[in-house]
């Protein structure tokens, strides 16, 4: 009974005071309509840079070693420093201790440059190329940025036997065959490596070529002068330079721990 007789005086009230009413309930509307715009945008923009993170590798370590050096004698130095020997130098031995402390949770990152290369497309157009090598780790760490398309990556297996696989961009397939749909997986290449040799590989994974690289593509005016990037093998790469430390001081290793809980 008590119940009904406070609804009624309520309804009273409301129509007794139409204005106060309407201005009361409308600062409610806005107050809540407030709080959850905020929340939504917040929400939105935490999920957003954790994507953000994610594609860099929030939970991954990077580690890379570089000697500083200068040719101009002028050029004034911040701090003291000594060019690498072969003891500061990342080898083998470690690399393996460090694989065996962490199965599963160690990437090996390393990379190196053949040079500037040409194909001959079915057409008889030369095509410029530029190729690197790559390991897994290398291949697997920057997956976000080269999106296989078709086929598979570079593996350890391609790296070990120092074989002649490599990953061409869909730019390279349009070029080279003329249509960027055509099944290039398997298809053997012929490319002239500038001041290296002449040797063969066979496509084994082709990747989105990323948007940084169009841009910069573009200011060649002709489709088919725009160079594109092609990656091999590591040992691949190396067993065609023939010299290990062939970009001299400046040469790095670099290695993915992921997941790593320390005691």
């Amino acid at each position: 009974m008590f119940f009904f007789e406070n609804v009624r005086l309520a309804l009273a009230s409301l129509r007794a005071n139409k204005m106060r009413s309407i201005l009361t309930m409308l600062g409610i509307i806005i107050g809540i309509s407030a709080v959850i715009t905020i929340t939504t945008l917040g929400n939105s923009l935490k999920k957003t840079l954790a994507n953000s993170f994610t594609k860099l590798g929030g939970q991954t370590f990077y580690v890379e070693y570089r000697s500083k050096h200068t040719d101009d004698p002028e050029e004034e130095i911040d701090m003291d420093y000594r060019p690498l020997e072969d003891a500061d130098r990342i080898n083998e031995d470690m690399l393996e201790e460090l694989e065996e402390k962490y199965p599963g949770k160690f990437l090996l990152c390393r990379s190196n440059d053949c040079g500037s290369g040409e194909v001959v497309n079915l057409n008889g157009n030369k095509l410029k190329v530029v190729l690197s090598g790559h390991t897994e780790g290398s291949i697997k760490a920057d997956d976000n940025m080269y999106k296989l398309i078709d086929g598979r990556t570079i593996n350890e297996a391609d790296n070990k036997g120092k074989k002649h696989a490599i990953m061409v961009s869909d730019s390279f397939v349009k070029q080279y065959f003329g249509n960027e749909n055509a099944n290039a997986v398997g298809s053997d290449i012929k490319i002239d490596i500038k001041g290296l040799c002449e040797t063969s590989f066979t496509i084994v994974g082709v990747f989105k070529l990323p948007k940084m690289f169009e841009k910069y593509q573009q200011s060649a005016a002709n489709f088919m002068d725009r160079p594109t990037p092609m990656f091999v093998p590591f040992n691949t790469a190396e067993k065609l330079t023939q010299d290990t430390e062939n970009v001299g001081d400046s040469y790095g290793v670099s290695f993915v721990l992921s997941d790593i809980s320390y005691d």
